[in-house]
């Protein structure tokens, strides 16, 4: 696995960490401390994570992304998951952490992005959240398909 962060904005506020290749056992505690460390950073509010390179995921993989948004949750930093597809995609809807995640998928030509937010509005039953949750889950799908 690869990693690359630059910066979305002059002050270095809005981070874009781009993954590529197998995130996996051999590379899963390597990117939780990138993860960990670049939202640490004083001057980090945003960390959008582009898996749109990545080839592999494994459940490892996935705990350590799960780890990175934990952390932003602890420091009341933006974390979100944009480009999964194929395998890295399945293995995100198979193991069902979308719903945690927030999670921008791929755009496709001719069609509008969206995001499935990592958390419901307060305001909502938690019939609501599954009925959401199913909703989302199908238009992932077909965003996706």
């Amino acid at each position: 696995m690869h990693i690359s962060i630059t910066s979305m904005n002059p002050a270095r506020s809005r981070l874009l960490m781009r993954l590529t290749g197998d995130i996996d056992l051999a590379v899963a505690d390597r990117l939780r401390l990138a993860l960990t460390t670049t939202l640490a950073a004083k001057t980090v509010n945003e960390l959008l994570v582009d898996l749109s390179a990545a080839t592999f995921l494994d459940c490892t993989g996935v705990t350590a992304l799960l780890d990175g948004r934990r952390a932003a949750l602890g420091l009341s930093k933006r974390y979100d998951i944009t480009g999964a597809s194929g395998t890295v995609l399945r293995v995100l809807q198979l193991t069902g952490v979308l719903p945690g995640l927030a999670y921008t998928p791929p755009r496709a030509r001719g069609s509008r992005t969206s995001t499935v937010a990592a958390r419901p509005p307060a305001n909502v039953s938690r019939g609501q959240q599954s009925e959401r949750r199913a909703v989302t889950a199908t238009d992932t799908r077909r965003t996706t398909e």
